[in-house]
């Protein structure tokens, strides 16, 4: 036995507390165990580690306790580059556009992600061509104190610190 949506779709068991939205408002992920400090679960797209189909368009949520935030770790990535996207926001609704934190795509590894609320949202959409493996992404719950951050309070993904590159706009991230 399944689920009802509130559109009035029925999903199945195994779609329920499965990190994807396959109810039009998530309804099918409200109530499910949220990660306490340490835990950890993998996202990974469609027929990982085999190709993905064309013409995805799915989104996970994920969530952990109040007072935590969100580290995510791509581990394996290859999308083509461009028009099939792994786009991640801040929150549960990932149609509000000033929620997102990054998209990426390509064939590099993407570089840790950390959110600032302990919700997250991943969104993967791909066209009609040139399929890949897609990626496998851990994502950890932490204690947001454990991270440095830039002046405007962002936090600071470790592998951020001292790499020539600029994470935080004023570079404070380089110093030291």
């Amino acid at each position: 036995m399944g689920g009802n949506c509130s559109d009035g779709s029925v999903i199945s068991t195994e779609q329920l507390c499965n990190y994807i939205l396959d109810c039009p408002y998530g309804e099918d992920e409200e109530g499910c165990g949220l990660l306490g400090e340490g835990d950890y679960t993998l996202i990974y797209s469609p027929g990982y580690p085999d190709n993905y189909p064309d013409d995805v368009n799915v989104t996970y949520l994920v969530g952990a306790e109040d007072g935590l935030v969100l580290f995510v770790n791509f581990t394996d990535f290859s999308t083509e580059f461009f028009l099939d996207t792994v786009t991640i926001g801040n929150g549960d609704d990932p149609y509000d556009a000033g929620s997102e934190i990054a998209t990426v795509s390509g064939s590099s590894l993407p570089g840790d992600i950390i959110s600032n609320s302990s919700v997250i949202w991943i969104r993967f959409t791909t066209d009609g061509s040139d399929n890949s493996t897609g990626f496998l992404a851990h994502i950890t719950a932490v204690n947001p104190e454990e991270f440095d951050t830039c002046y405007n309070g962002d936090l600071i993904p470790p592998s951020e610190i001292c790499n020539y590159e600029w994470f935080c706009e004023n570079g404070v991230d380089e110093l030291g």
